[in-house]
């Protein structure tokens, strides 16, 4: 069982991991939509970038936190215990 400290302290170094991350952000790949519930982050980046993004968060503290990306396969992302469908607009 975890202790009852472990959501606040997670909130707070995954916020100072974000606040850290967008500091340094390069243009090209700032996510155009970012959300987090938790230690889950769903964004949407340009393509191509995904891996930037992955490398730069990953660079932030190489030896206490490492993340994966999972990304979308026929217009569908699970997140969450859910489904995220991609419709056109």
């Amino acid at each position: 069982m975890g202790s009852p400290l472990s959501p606040i302290l997670d909130d707070i170094f995954v916020e100072h991991l974000e606040d850290k991350a967008y500091t340094n952000m390069k243009a090209p790949i700032v996510p155009r939509f970012f959300k987090r519930y938790a230690d889950d982050i769903f964004a949407v980046v340009e393509a191509a970038t995904e891996e930037l993004l992955l490398d730069q968060f990953n660079s932030l503290f190489p030896y206490c936190i490492s993340f994966t990306i999972e990304k979308k396969t026929k217009r569908q992302l699970p997140f969450l215990d859910a489904r995220v469908i991609e419709q056109r607009v």
